[in-house]
Order: C-alpha cells, then structure tokens, then sequence
C-alpha cells in the first residue's frame, strides 16, 4: 500500500471511466472510503465531465483523527514512521470485516491522500455537473456536507 500513488490511482480511474464510456451508453461512477475521494477529485477533471451520476460511500473526505492533519507538513515521511510507527491499523469488528478489509497498513500509505482530502473538503460537491448520492454512517467517521 505504501507504493500506491494518487496519480497511478487517477491513471486508474480515467482508464476504467473511457472503457466504460465505450461499452455503455451512460456512467455511473461508484466509490467507497478512498475510492470515493478518488470519484470526487476524477469529477473535477475533465476525465469525469460525462458521468451521469456519483455514488459516494463513506467518502474519505477528512481523516478521523485530528492529529491526521500532521501528514501534510513537511518532512512527513520521514518522521511519521517514527512517531506512528511504522504499522498502523485497527481492530476489525467482526470475522467478515477482518477478512475483507485492510486493517493493518504502513503508515506511509497514508501520506498520499491528505492533501487529496483537503481538496475535496476545499472543493466541496457544488461545482460538480453529476448529481451525487452519499452515504456515511457515524461509525466510519465521515462527515459530509451537501
């Protein structure tokens, strides 16, 4: 997880968004957790001018914890590790959520998406031509405002 990139994930989405503007007629855009971070950055770019519409599942617009504000400061990737540890994870809540989410990564993959947040909190839905469904619950500590 720490070699992943925003950019690698964008190449990704606007890969994925022209194969389904071939096969189908209109695209509706899905995502959850990052992924739908991802959807709201792609719907900012021109890659996303012809979806149809967006549904946003627990979007990971803001990190839960507020010390997560320390990852866009400078040098984060060396001193992270260090006060973070080089793990970080979390308790899965049952057998199914242990088996299929990731709850243990480096804490270097989070670096990546911090800024990424803070632009869709900065940008927000409203300058978005696809209407958007969002989702969240209090349990995964996302707060939305549309």
């Amino acid at each position: 997880m720490a070699e992943a990139t925003v950019e690698g994930w964008m190449e990704d989405m606007a890969e994925a968004l022209a194969i389904g503007h071939r096969i189908g007629r209109r695209v509706l855009l899905m995502g959850c957790s990052t992924g739908a971070t991802l959807a709201t950055l792609a719907l900012h770019e021109s890659m996303g001018a012809k979806v149809t519409g967006v549904i946003l599942v627990s979007p990971n617009y803001k990190l839960a914890d507020p010390k997560s504000a320390l990852i866009t400061w400078p040098g984060a990737r060396w001193w992270v590790p260090l006060l973070a540890g080089r793990e970080i994870g979390f308790d899965p809540r049952s057998a199914a959520h242990g088996q299929y989410w990731t709850s243990r990564y480096p804490s270097l993959a989070v670096l990546p998406m911090g800024p990424r947040c803070a632009r869709c909190i900065g940008d927000g839905t409203g300058t978005c031509q696809s209407p958007p469904f969002l989702s969240s619950t209090p349990a995964t500590g996302s707060s939305i405002t549309v």
